[in-house]
């Protein structure tokens, strides 16, 4: 699935390993996968640089009217900051929901943004899942290195966030 505009911007849909496959087809400056995970309540999003070793938190956001838009600064933000000069290779979509509404999300995203050949995909997991890096680490790094917070300890770091946030 893509999107493309008479300029021809666009935001295309490729499996996952395809979009980290492609990724290693050139040299990059300061390579960065953004990474979205949404939840009932909240959506998170994390930068991944090195090369998938671990993802940043960028931010939690919340479920509302204003999430598209936040998202949408996100991306640009990450496109063009001045500072770090990050390249964005893709985004990975973690989702629980039916594939269907990511593709929707990211199609509204390329219509209202104005995005060049921007990638994404789609992974039924949770993206700090020990699996996935497992997975996608392997294509870049010779030997996977374990992670050090366990899907526990960073639930945990979460929810005390989330009460951080209730108060």
């Amino acid at each position: 699935m893509s999107c493309s505009r008479s300029d021809h911007k666009m935001i295309e849909y490729l499996n996952p390993s395809q979009l980290f496959l492609e990724s290693m087809t050139r040299d990059y400056y300061n390579p960065v996968f953004l990474a979205f995970s949404f939840r009932d309540g909240h959506a998170s999003v994390a930068i991944a640089k090195d090369f998938l070793r671990f993802a940043h938190p960028h931010s939690k956001l919340p479920r509302d009217e204003t999430l598209f838009d936040r998202l949408l600064n996100i991306i640009h933000s990450v496109q063009n900051d001045p500072v770090e000069e990050y390249e964005l290779l893709g985004i990975v979509v973690g989702y629980i929901n039916p594939v269907d509404n990511i593709h929707n999300l990211m199609a509204n995203l390329c219509k209202r943004g104005n995005f060049e050949s921007l990638k994404y995909t789609c992974w039924k997991d949770d993206i700090a899942s020990k699996t996935f890096l497992e997975f996608f680490g392997s294509l870049y790094m010779d030997e996977f290195e374990e992670i050090e917070e366990t899907e526990d300890e960073f639930e945990e770091r979460e929810d005390e966030d989330d009460e951080r946030e209730d108060k």
